[in-house]
């Protein structure tokens, strides 16, 4: 078992072959037995590489051919990754890099050796010449196109902290999503896209009401019914319904709040899951979007006069957020936007929005 050779097959599979990082970890842990440390050490390399792909990939581009397979080319990124980012002694990768190399042939391996020496003896390319769009992409290791998407809502300056995120301080959404709603005993609530944060908060919060937390997954609906019994939580009620179809199963006028957790792009929100800030598209967004809009719609009628409604997302993208919500109150008069929370006034990567319906 080679650390180095799973870690180049794992990248291979999710960078070139569109695979999930998470799925084939779990795959990977389920074949062999590791140590934590030998863990820690493939997560990192893995890690490591995803998260700084275009950086690594323009760093090594020079010494590529055009015909480098993409083993190849990722079993240098994560030597480069290592001298770079972890300061590892240059003999000792190579060493590492050829034991790989050579399962393929002594080419390859004397190919990555020369690669590595010539890399190590020449200054890394200057990000400094590139124009500032491409520079953002490569840097922080975002599609060129993303980039862009970004920059049509938000300055160059916010941006780059936006795909930084060093500065953010950790805000737990869900916590601040509920905290906006104001319940009382005997009152009767939605939780869409439950979870079990959400529901044993909402639980605590409302004593004797009661909930119906919506999931649409059967096996999520199952574990989160066998949480709250174990939690005594009596009560929320897990059911499973499609969030485009609650008013087949709800009457109008019924609800006194709902929360949504609505399903979103997670745009730069990736520290779980770096690998899916490459996977993303903009026809994935619009349709993202044209679910979160059916779901606001679906809830309008749902909600008595009165009744308090929260929407919140992971993204920082507008589209899904302000201008989602902008949508609703211009096809629903009778809602009251309350109060909102986002990057613009809060810094939070996210969005929270507080609304009450009025007629």
């Amino acid at each position: 078992m080679n650390i180095f050779k799973i870690a180049v097959d794992i990248i291979t599979k999710v960078m070139n072959k569109g695979f999930s990082f998470k799925k084939e970890l779990r795959k990977t842990y389920a074949k062999y037995q590791f140590t934590e440390e030998e863990k820690a050490r493939l997560e990192d390399l893995i890690l490591g590489v995803i998260n700084h792909y275009l950086e690594l990939e323009y760093y090594l581009e020079p010494y590529l051919y055009k015909k480098t397979k993409d083993e190849t080319k990722n079993l240098l990124l994560i030597a480069i990754y290592l001298l770079i980012y972890r300061q590892e002694n240059l003999e000792l990768v190579i060493e590492e890099v050829c034991k790989v190399a050579i399962l393929k042939n002594k080419g390859v391996s004397n190919f990555a050796r020369r690669t590595l020496r010539s890399f190590s003896k020449n200054r890394t390319r200057d990000l400094g010449n590139l124009i500032a769009i491409d520079r953002l992409s490569i840097e922080y290791s975002y599609p060129l196109w993303l980039v862009s998407y970004l920059l049509k809502d938000y300055s160059y300056r916010d941006v780059t902290k936006i795909l930084k995120q060093e500065d953010f301080e950790e805000k737990n959404l869900t916590k601040m999503a509920i905290r906006q709603l104001k319940l009382e005993d005997q009152k009767i609530g939605l939780d869409l896209w439950a979870s079990r944060e959400s529901s044993t908060l909402l639980s605590d919060k409302l004593k004797k009401g009661k909930l119906y937390a919506v999931l649409n997954q059967k096996k999520k609906q199952k574990q989160l019914k066998r949480y709250l019994g174990k939690m005594n939580k009596k009560n929320v009620r897990p059911v499973l319904i499609s969030p485009l179809v609650l008013q087949d199963a709800i009457k109008d006028d019924s609800l006194d709040f709902v929360l949504v957790n609505a399903p979103s792009s997670n745009l730069v929100n990736y520290k779980k899951e770096k690998d899916l800030k490459y996977k993303l598209s903009l026809s994935g967004i619009k349709e993202i979007i044209s679910i979160q809009k059916a779901v606001l719609d679906e809830i309008s009628a749902l909600l008595k006069v009165g009744g308090e409604f929260v929407y919140y997302t992971n993204t920082v993208n507008k589209d899904e957020n302000e201008r989602v919500i902008v949508s609703f109150l211009e096809n629903n008069p009778n809602y009251k936007l309350i109060k909102e929370v986002s990057y613009d006034n809060s810094e939070v990567i996210g969005y929270i929005a507080y609304l009450r319906k009025i007629a």
